[in-house]
């Protein structure tokens, strides 16, 4: 199933004001790309982020990130954003949601 009847849903919905629909967003964005949005660094997680590819990929397992085990329906997230065109409109709503 594709997201992006949701996707456009929850951009329409950011254009008339309506900031609700952002919780649909983040979930959709955590179950899709693997990225949780209330990852909290500790000082030790912060300087392991600063080390190379395998310890920031481990820091990021440790936190729950799992970015690297979701690339297929990653992939389909950035698709469904970015071939109706609509990675740019759901960025701007956004950032104009974020002024008000």
């Amino acid at each position: 199933m594709s997201p992006s009847p949701i996707l456009q849903y929850v951009t329409n919905e950011l254009r008339l004001g309506n900031s609700t629909d952002l919780e649909v967003l983040e979930q959709i964005v955590s179950t899709m790309a693997g990225i949780p949005s209330d990852m909290t660094f500790n000082e030790a997680q912060t300087m392991a982020m600063a080390g190379g590819e395998a310890l920031q990929a481990q820091t990021l397992l440790q936190l729950g990130d799992r970015r690297h085990q979701s690339k297929l329906s990653a992939r389909r997230l950035m698709r469904s954003l970015t071939e109706p065109g609509l990675a740019g409109q759901l960025l701007i709503s956004i950032a104009q949601e974020r002024q008000t």
